[in-house]
């Protein structure tokens, strides 16, 4: 053996010597194996030694070398052997896990073919490992879903992604499976791609059950929003409280546009209400109560609606209240429903209490009497019925047989076909559909028909309501409804409706005679203003080519006919102006009031240059209107204004406006003239009314009947406010929107 090592050792130590200083052993080191350097090196020693003579020495010091070379590499060969034994056992375990795994081992080579293809494999896909290996992924991939798998082996090549997937695949025997893929690419020491393997599991059931629950949790959200109900989640030791949409239209709230918390839901509850609110919020926190009350919140525009809130508290490990959960329903037709039968109730109680009093003091006519209370409480009474889906049952109260005028069963069962056969014909049809509808939507509806008594053959008017009760498996369970006689209602309606024609026709035919007065008024006005030009031209002839012949009398009398010609001239033209108001078409424009006013005026004060006016106008608000029609109100008004003050020697004129009661603004112009009576007020927007002779002011009575008309063509009204000898002030309104 030495011999061996030493010619092995031999060759080595040639090769050493001829590389001479050129090769050192530290470059040898990373060339050869351990125990052959130690062998070269010994070598080398050896002969060193000979040549200087001490080849004793060298010889043992190669002897030591060799044992450490020998140690070396009998350490290097078990350390070998265990690393084959561990890879062998893992190789075995992988192998063994892959064979036994119920999840899919599949292998791909660089072509993305398959080269490993387990049990489970076949187990998933179908078919055997001769039918799979060789095969490209594509055998087992749909169409649609190949060019996300192609991505997926993208990744892969350029490891940056595709680790995991989820996708469609293909059995043998045809069927469409949803697996779930978890790949990773294989590469080898260099770095270099050299295939890929997967992990595969068949989740086709777990993704059925996924959408069967998420189905029907969509089922019990459009159940909920069909019912009207919000839900809402509170978190007790933040105090912070969620709610849904839902919950948002029954506090009137624009739809997520309202900050939810604790305080805005307090600050909606009904001020009277808001204390026990309050307090039962508090006591949920501190004892962890549940929830359960009903209450009243007021929504932004002023109305009020009673809300039944109930609430479920839940608690941490420590038996803490750590959140609540509920729902809050509208109950506001029900409350008004129970209000309207206590009405009813206490009316009957109180015709009940009068009629027995009746008949105790005049004991006359008692049958009689006991009939009509009799019937009394069957019109106010409401009849209650249950529907069983399940077992199909019927059940009716004692009021809903006498409704049907059919004989009460003791246990109060009833048969479907009992109610069919009462309902009309004509009505049958709808109300069946109408209720198989609520059935099938669990939703609550209200319905009116006809029926014909079994007693007695009246046809009687009914309003119905049912709402369904949902079971614990989240389907209709029951139908809960009430029925109430409403014949005395239908018929009140129905003399109503026939009211309602006759005024129509009534104003119909007010509207045509008004129609037929605002023509003759036209026609007359027109016709008298051409004899009424020639009168006044007549007169005026005579002033100019007889004034030498007449005498002061007859000069005076002359003067008397021009003047009241042209006053007449003067009514005709405002007669005509009011005529033509009514059928003047009103075509709105934004105005600016303010401008308008203090146009109006200055024309007006320039006719007047003598006097001393003085104006106090303060900002005024646009409106829309016709600016024709406006600028009328102001010049009548200014100009009564102007008239009136005419006997003082300052004249004061105010125009402003104030807040009207119902949000809108008032335009009032005022005066310091000679005011009126207001005993007469209610003649002053009347044709041809006057406060005033003739002589004291000037006029013809028309001015302010065309300003009320004109306001009121606007939508507005126009009142006065005065004293005599001190003034008078007219106010009006305009509308922002017009009728």
């Amino acid at each position: 053996m030495w011999s061996k090592l030493l010619g092995g050792g031999a060759a080595v130590a040639g090769t050493l010597v001829l590389a001479g200083s050129t090769l050192g052993v530290a470059r040898l080191q990373s060339q050869l194996p351990a125990g052959v350097l130690l062998l070269a090196v010994g070598w080398w020693l050896l002969r060193e030694a000979a040549a200087h003579g001490r080849a004793a020495e060298l010889l043992a010091r190669e002897r030591s070398a060799l044992e450490e070379a020998r140690a070396a590499l009998a350490a290097e060969t078990a350390g070998r052997q265990r690393v084959e034994e561990e890879l062998r056992a893992a190789h075995q375990t992988l192998q063994l896990f892959s064979e036994h795994t119920p999840m899919a081992v599949i292998e791909w080579d660089t072509k993305f073919r398959v080269t490993r293809w387990n049990p489970a494999a076949r187990t998933i896909f179908g078919f055997n490992r001769d039918e799979a290996v060789g095969q490209h992924a594509s055998f087992i991939v749909p169409e649609a879903f190949r060019p996300q798998v192609d991505k997926v082996w993208q990744g892969l090549l350029q490891q940056t992604g595709g680790e995991r997937s989820s996708n469609e695949n293909v059995c043998k025997d045809g069927r469409t499976i949803v697996c779930e893929w978890y790949n990773t690419p294989l590469i080898d020491d260099r770095g270099a791609f050299t295939g890929a393997a997967s992990v595969v599991m068949d989740v086709t059931e777990r993704k059925h059950a996924e959408d069967t629950r998420r189905e029907s949790e969509e089922r019990l959200r459009a159940a909920i929003a069909a019912s009207g109900t919000g839900t809402f989640r509170w978190d007790i030791r933040s105090n912070e409280l969620s709610w849904d949409e839902a919950l948002d239209a029954l506090f009137g709230l624009p739809r997520g546009k309202t900050v939810r918390s604790l305080e805005n839901f307090i600050a909606t509850v009904h001020p009277d209400d808001r204390p026990g609110v309050s307090a039962r919020c508090e006591r949920c926190a501190r004892d962890g109560a549940d929830f359960a009350m009903e209450f009243r919140v007021v929504w932004p525009d002023g109305s009020e609606h009673w809300l039944d809130d109930q609430g479920k508290t839940f608690f941490d490990d420590a038996g803490k209240p750590l959140y609540m959960t509920g729902t809050c329903v509208d109950i506001t037709e029900r409350i008004k429903a129970e209000a309207q039968i206590r009405q009813l109730n206490a009316s009957l109680e109180r015709r009940v209490e009068e009629r027995t009093r009746e008949l105790q003091a005049a004991n006359v006519a008692l049958h009689e009497s006991e009939e009509r209370v009799r019937l009394a409480t069957e019109a106010a009474d409401i009849g209650v019925w249950a529907w069983d889906l399940k077992t199909n049952e019927l059940n009716w109260d004692a009021r809903m047989f006498a409704l049907y005028g059919l004989p009460a069963h003791p246990e109060g069962r009833a048969v479907y076909g009992d109610w069919r056969a009462r309902v009309l014909p004509e009505d049958l049809a709808a109300q069946e559909a109408r209720l198989q509808e609520t059935v099938a939507t669990c939703g609550h509806s209200h319905r009116e028909f006809r029926i014909v008594r079994a007693d007695d053959q009246t046809v009687r008017f009914i309003q119905a309501a049912e709402t369904v009760v949902v079971g614990a498996d989240g389907k209709a369970a029951r139908v809960v409804g009430i029925n109430r006689d409403i014949t005395a209602r239908k018929l009140s309606e129905a003399r109503i409706s026939r009211l309602n024609a006759a005024l129509q026709s009534r104003a119909a035919e007010l509207e045509t005679a008004n129609k037929e007065l605002e023509g003759f008024s036209y026609s007359v006005s027109h016709d008298l203003r051409a004899p009424l030009r020639a009168v006044d031209g007549f007169a005026r002839m005579l002033t100019e080519d007889c004034a030498e012949r007449l005498d002061d009398d007859g000069r005076r009398m002359l003067g008397v006919i021009r003047s009241e010609s042209q006053q007449m001239a003067r009514l005709i033209d405002d007669l005509l102006a009011f005529s033509r108001l009514g059928r003047q078409t009103l075509e709105p424009q934004e105005i600016d009031m303010h401008g308008l006013a203090r146009g109006v005026f200055d024309e007006l004060a320039a006719l007047e240059p003598g006097r001393e006016l003085r104006l106090a106008l303060a900002p005024l608000p646009p409106v829309r209107g016709s600016e024709a029609m406006l600028r009328q109100v102001w010049v009548n008004l200014l100009s009564n204004a102007l008239k009136f003050t005419s006997g003082c020697a300052v004249a004061q004129i105010e125009i402003g406006t104030r807040d009207d009661a119902d949000g809108g603004v008032v335009y009032f112009v005022k005066d310091n003239g000679a005011g009126f009576d207001m005993r007469y007020a209610d003649k002053l927007f009347g044709v041809f009314q006057r406060l005033h002779t003739q002589e004291e002011f000037t006029g013809t009575g028309v001015g302010l009947a065309l300003v009320q008309r004109i306001v009121a063509r606007h939508g507005g009204r126009i009142w006065a406010e005065a004293e005599v000898g001190r003034g008078a002030a007219f106010f009006f309104t305009i509308p922002k929107r017009q009728p």
